[in-house]
């Protein structure tokens, strides 16, 4: 962990879409993936996103996160990380998930 804060060190990239809450994060397109380890940490003072978001880590280049009442965000980061995990030569997942305090869990949409 903290190797992976060195590495992080002002380098995370946060690319908010406009009007809605989906969100792209990344690091240097090796080790973005590994940052759902410190999301508190690299979500701590984004206004856009709540405590608990979604998001999608379909490859390890790939960090989709949005807020988990954000409808049309939500079926946006499904389409984008099934194509991401579909194209990856580093795929990791189409599942989206769910962040709250410190806690992963399979996303369930109401």
């Amino acid at each position: 962990m903290d190797n992976l804060r060195q590495r992080m060190n002002g380098r995370v990239q946060i690319h908010h879409a406009e009007g809605w809450s989906l969100t792209q994060i990344h690091l240097d397109n090796d080790y973005d993936a590994s940052l759902i380890l410190l999301l508190d940490e690299v979500l701590k003072d984004d206004p856009m996103l709540p405590a608990n978001p979604v998001f999608a880590v379909p490859a390890r280049n790939a960090l989709l996160v949005c807020s988990p009442s954000d409808e049309e965000a939500l079926q946006a980061m499904a389409n984008i990380a099934l194509q991401a995990f579909e194209d990856s030569a580093y795929a990791i997942s189409t599942q989206l998930y769910q962040y709250h305090n410190g806690t992963i869990s399979v996303f369930r949409a109401n």
